[in-house]
């Protein structure tokens, strides 16, 4: 009598990293946006044996739309996951910042007409900067969150 062998093969996919918040093209939310690799493989005795076809694809936690992306944006997008803060931390300044604009903008506004987007940031890093070390992460997402703000193409 033989040992019955288990194989299979298929298409599986799986999370490789976090870019952070930016505007979907497809449902024009501000949302998360993950790095997913998708590949044909092999398995024998549930053990990934072989994989190939392999696609990165940036996906919308929102609406999951998904672009496949070329050699030069796997690269572009990778870097961008390695410097990135997690997806809880992100959330975390994302709502930090959000409040601190909401409090602060019409002040700020009266009294920077011209220029009130590098008073509000830097207001941002000030009050964050004792419990988040990571200046250029909060610099980024308060950016980010104005622009939402004064966004003129909303969401669906």
């Amino acid at each position: 009598m033989g040992v019955p062998i288990l194989f299979g093969w298929g298409k599986k996919g799986k999370q490789i990293g976090y870019i952070g918040i930016d505007k979907c093209p497809n449902c024009k939310n501000y949302a998360h946006f993950n790095l997913y690799e998708y590949a044909n493989n092999f398995r024998l005795y549930f053990i990934p044996i072989l994989k190939w076809n392999k696609k990165i694809y940036l996906v919308c936690s929102r609406c999951e739309a998904a672009w496949e992306l070329d050699d030069e944006m796997k690269k572009v997008f990778i870097a961008e996951s390695l410097t990135s803060p997690n997806q809880e931390i992100t959330t975390l300044i994302w709502n930090k910042v959000g409040k601190i604009i909401e409090i602060n903008i019409n002040s700020i506004m009266e009294k920077y007409p011209d220029d009130f987007i590098t008073p509000l940031v830097e207001l941002c890093i000030a009050n964050l900067c004792d419990e988040i070390s990571d200046i250029a992460s909060i610099r980024k997402i308060s950016l980010k969150y104005l622009e939402m703000i004064f966004d003129n193409d909303k969401a669906k």
